[in-house]
Protein backbone atom coordinates (compact mmCIF):
# COMPACT_ATOMS: atom_id res chain seq x y z
CA UNK A 1 0.00 0.00 0.00
CA UNK A 2 1.05 3.10 -1.01
CA UNK A 3 0.38 6.56 1.13
CA UNK A 4 1.03 8.80 -1.99
CA UNK A 5 -2.47 9.54 -1.99
CA UNK A 6 -2.73 10.42 1.04
CA UNK A 7 0.03 12.84 1.57
CA UNK A 8 -0.28 14.78 -1.50
CA UNK A 9 -4.19 15.31 0.05
CA UNK A 10 -2.42 16.46 3.24
CA UNK A 11 -0.13 18.79 1.24
CA UNK A 12 -2.91 20.35 -0.73
CA UNK A 13 -4.99 20.96 2.36
CA UNK A 14 -2.02 23.00 4.14
CA UNK A 15 -1.43 24.74 0.57
CA UNK A 16 -5.54 25.76 0.99
CA UNK A 17 -5.15 26.39 4.57
CA UNK A 18 -2.23 29.07 4.04
CA UNK A 19 -0.61 26.78 6.48
CA UNK A 20 2.34 25.07 4.27
CA UNK A 21 5.86 26.76 4.70
CA UNK A 22 8.37 27.73 1.94
CA UNK A 23 11.64 28.78 3.06
CA UNK A 24 13.37 31.61 1.95
CA UNK A 25 16.64 31.19 0.02
CA UNK A 26 18.34 33.56 2.19
CA UNK A 27 22.49 34.73 1.91
CA UNK A 28 23.56 36.44 5.52
CA UNK A 29 26.60 38.59 4.33
CA UNK A 30 29.25 38.29 7.15
CA UNK A 31 30.13 41.82 8.51
CA UNK A 32 27.38 43.77 7.09
CA UNK A 33 24.41 42.59 9.87
CA UNK A 34 21.82 42.83 8.94
CA UNK A 35 22.24 43.16 5.39
CA UNK A 36 21.35 39.77 3.40
CA UNK A 37 19.89 38.58 -0.06
CA UNK A 38 17.36 36.80 -1.00
CA UNK A 39 17.29 34.57 -3.53
CA UNK A 40 13.61 34.97 -4.88
CA UNK A 41 12.27 33.39 -7.81
CA UNK A 42 12.79 36.88 -9.99
CA UNK A 43 16.28 36.84 -8.86
CA UNK A 44 18.17 38.02 -6.67
CA UNK A 45 16.96 40.97 -3.52
CA UNK A 46 18.91 42.97 -1.22
CA UNK A 47 17.21 42.65 1.88
CA UNK A 48 17.37 43.44 5.86
CA UNK A 49 16.60 40.75 8.39
CA UNK A 50 15.59 42.49 11.65
CA UNK A 51 13.79 39.27 13.11
CA UNK A 52 16.32 36.52 13.65
CA UNK A 53 17.48 35.43 16.72
CA UNK A 54 20.79 37.69 16.49
CA UNK A 55 18.58 41.00 15.88
CA UNK A 56 21.90 42.53 18.23
CA UNK A 57 24.56 41.60 15.57
CA UNK A 58 26.69 39.76 18.50
CA UNK A 59 27.57 36.98 16.14
CA UNK A 60 29.68 39.32 14.32
CA UNK A 61 31.11 41.28 17.01
CA UNK A 62 35.11 41.52 16.35
CA UNK A 63 36.76 40.29 19.84
CA UNK A 64 34.60 36.90 19.17
CA UNK A 65 37.07 34.35 19.49
CA UNK A 66 38.18 32.20 16.67
CA UNK A 67 37.31 28.86 17.01
CA UNK A 68 35.99 25.42 15.29
CA UNK A 69 32.68 26.54 16.50
CA UNK A 70 33.16 29.73 15.28
CA UNK A 71 34.96 30.08 12.02
CA UNK A 72 35.72 33.28 10.42
CA UNK A 73 33.36 32.94 7.08
CA UNK A 74 32.25 35.70 4.76
CA UNK A 75 28.65 34.39 4.53
CA UNK A 76 26.26 33.01 7.05
CA UNK A 77 23.54 30.44 6.67
CA UNK A 78 19.74 31.44 7.90
CA UNK A 79 16.28 29.94 7.53
CA UNK A 80 13.18 32.31 6.95
CA UNK A 81 9.34 32.08 5.66
CA UNK A 82 8.03 33.99 2.66
CA UNK A 83 4.57 34.76 2.87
Amino acid sequence: MTYDHFFSAALARLREERRYRVFADLERIAGRFPHATWHSPDGPRPLAIWCSNDYLGISQHPPRPASPRHPKTTTAMSSSTIS
